[in-house]
């Protein structure tokens, strides 16, 4: 698998907010973690999950490399701030798996049936998430 660790810098952008602010921003950062945790459990759970957290170096260099291990450390560090930068990057795992690897490997049909998953997985938390949001709605009016 040709995919690359990458170190990231962690920063607070939590400046200059009221407490009542961040208690609020951290409600919603807590969700959203949570919600993408959910999902990230479930391909990190499959048996060939570990294609795509290994630091694995070949000859090709990837522009922009994603791998499970980095999504794990975004999350573990409050890094996404909505529910599309975790989805971007796991898609940039995906779309990285199938441009530098053989129809035919190992890899890339891994990466077939992880992507699946993610899918089924991702728009049924959207689906319930979606419905929740709108009992709420209904209940407050």
């Amino acid at each position: 698998m040709h995919l690359y660790f990458q170190k990231i810098q962690f920063k607070s952008s939590v400046k200059n907010l009221s407490k009542s602010e961040q208690l609020d921003l951290s409600k919603k950062n807590i969700k959203l973690t949570n919600f993408c945790y959910d999902i990230f459990h479930e391909l990190e759970n499959e048996s060939y999950a570990n294609l795509f957290s290994e630091k694995n170096i070949k000859n090709k260099v990837i522009k922009h490399p994603m791998d499970l291990f980095t999504i794990n450390l975004k999350l573990e560090n409050n890094q996404y701030k909505n529910l599309k930068e975790f989805e971007k990057d796991i898609r940039l795992m995906f779309r990285n798996c199938y441009t530098y690897n053989d129809v035919k490997s190992k890899e890339y049909c891994s990466g077939e049936k992880l992507e699946s998953i993610f899918n089924e997985k991702w728009n049924e938390k959207i689906i319930l998430q979606d419905r929740q949001t709108r009992e709420l709605r209904r209940t407050r009016e």
